[in-house]
């Protein structure tokens, strides 16, 4: 089967960053595939290098939002796909297989709602590994897995809901440990990788053959 993949890219005020992220998209070789943009009114270019990417473009929207995740939660309304991603505007696919390796674990399990991945942080002092392993809403609170490297089916979101607007910081947590708790079974693990620019964003990376999965619970 092949799944309309959303990619939900929310910005402000990125123009210095989100056309490398939106060139990471537009290379995946996974079709059917659209990128969703939410901006929050940009006054410094990013609208008009959104704009070069219409051969991708799913919705595109800009105006005012209550923050990063009323930005995300109107790319949850826009988006038209089975699988969907939040792709930050300072964060970039690391290479064109990423979208594909993922849709074809979703295909081989039509009961799979998330797959997610470890991740590589690159700050200023260096490169270090982030290893989520088994995943429970418990090691959530601790661990904090980022929403770069989860793909999840829409239906997710359907059942249990959006983020919530009263956390300012760490609603994709809060949402997580919602979904670990209340869907035991729907979480695998993947020896995927994300990496990330010297701001400190992540950058999902491509899922990497012959490591096993694990449910969550």
């Amino acid at each position: 089967m092949s799944y309309l993949v959303s990619v939900i890219t929310v910005s402000y005020n990125a123009a210095k960053t989100v056309g490398a992220t939106l060139d990471s998209v537009r290379a995946q070789t996974w079709r059917p595939l659209e990128s969703v943009g939410v901006d929050g009114g940009s006054d410094d270019g990013t609208r008009d290098i959104v704009a070069r990417y219409a051969d991708i473009a799913g919705s595109v929207v800009s105006e005012p939002d209550r923050g990063i995740y009323d930005a995300m939660n109107k790319g949850i309304a826009l988006a038209r796909g089975d699988i969907l991603h939040f792709l930050n505007a300072d964060d970039r696919f690391v290479d064109e297989r990423v979208i594909a390796d993922v849709a074809q674990l979703f295909a081989a399990d039509p009961g799979l709602d998330l797959v997610y991945g470890d991740a590589v942080y690159l700050p200023p002092d260096g490169p270090f590994l982030r290893s989520y392993g088994r995943v429970t809403a418990r090691n959530l609170i601790y661990g904090d897995l980022c929403h770069q490297v989860v793909f999840a089916r829409k239906r997710v979101f359907d059942r249990f809901g959006n983020f919530n607007l009263d956390y300012r910081i760490n609603a994709d947590t809060t949402g997580c440990c919602g979904c670990s708790s209340a869907a035991p079974g729907s979480v695998i693990c993947r020896a995927a990788w994300c990496t990330s620019a010297p701001a400190g964003s992540t950058w999902p990376m491509r899922t990497l053959p012959g490591r096993s999965g694990c449910g969550s619970g």
